[in-house]
């Protein structure tokens, strides 16, 4: 038994499921049965029952999980002090992103790896959370709430507010306000969505219809005039076809921080990166938030 098998053991158990315990680990899911099968040969006893609900651990492979993830914390705590004693302009940071706005911060790192060509970045964009302190990213930007607070460890500055709010093709919305088709709310999730309409502003039925799981998702949903959905506010900023649905505000949600953990403070590369970053800043986009706590 070696660390790989015990990625691969702790995956599972964190994801409950082969095909995504693959793409977090960045190998076929095929890969994943057979290693998993291996290590259960090795180990002598079954680790996981396979349910419908997902791959569940056994009593072996709970007691198996816990000494993995002492491992997973003693390698994640040697690598942080390794990387954050580094003096050299050079080398892979790794930067979680979440999904969506992506392309509106895109220019801010070709500038960076522009000034420093022997640093390269490792971007992946998703909104799932991401453990700084086991490594999973070394720099972060994410989407907190309000009144959120920081984890033990963390550092970070808060780059600037975000807004949401509900969009619509301006076509489909002519259509909608010509009581020619029926307004279609989509939702991010299977929970109805949270948004009241004046019956008198829509002519037509408003119906709660289809779900689109991600920024990405609902954007190109609202784009194909499928209907109208909630995004943030800078996800819209470029696209004059689509507006904001009459009878609805922009909310602020929350504010991007750019984070990494504390034990890189002294990474001459992270250092470079997280303060080319947070020159964002000072050139905040009104676009980001477009709610009314933003004009105050």
């Amino acid at each position: 038994m070696n660390w790989d098998d015990l990625k691969i053991l702790l995956a599972l158990n964190r994801e409950r499921s082969s095909r995504k315990a693959a793409n977090r680990l960045g190998i076929s899911n095929t890969t994943i049965i057979r290693r998993l099968e291996l290590l259960e040969e090795a180990v002598g006893a079954r680790l996981f029952d396979r349910t419908p609900d997902g791959f569940q651990t056994t009593s072996v492979g709970e007691q198996l999980v816990r000494t993995a993830i002492e491992v997973e914390d003693k390698i994640a705590e040697g690598e942080r002090h390794v990387t954050g004693r580094d003096t050299d302009l050079e080398g892979i940071i790794k930067v979680a992103l979440p999904e969506g706005p992506v392309q509106y911060i895109a220019q801010s790192f070709a500038e960076f790896v522009n000034q420093y060509p022997r640093i390269q970045l490792d971007l992946s964009a998703s909104n799932e959370p991401v453990d700084l302190a086991r490594r999973e990213a070394d720099v972060a930007l994410r989407v907190l709430r309000l009144d959120a607070k920081l984890p033990k460890d963390i550092v970070g500055i808060r780059l600037g507010s975000m807004s949401f709010g509900y969009y619509i093709h301006k076509d489909l919305l002519s259509e909608v306000q010509a009581g020619r088709t029926p307004l279609t709310i989509m939702s991010s999730s299977t929970d109805e969505p949270d948004i009241k309409l004046a019956p008198t502003t829509y002519p037509t039925p408003i119906v709660k219809r289809h779900v689109m799981r991600g920024v990405n998702q609902m954007r190109a949903a609202i784009l194909c005039r499928m209907g109208a959905g909630e995004l943030p506010s800078i996800a819209c900023s470029d696209t004059p076809e689509v507006v904001q649905l009459p009878d609805t505000k922009a909310e602020r949600y929350g504010y991007v921080w750019l984070l990494y953990h504390k034990d890189l403070r002294q990474s001459a590369r992270i250092r470079a990166f997280f303060k080319h970053v947070a020159g964002l800043q000072r050139n905040w986009s009104a676009a980001w938030d477009t709610s009314t706590s933003a004009e105050q």
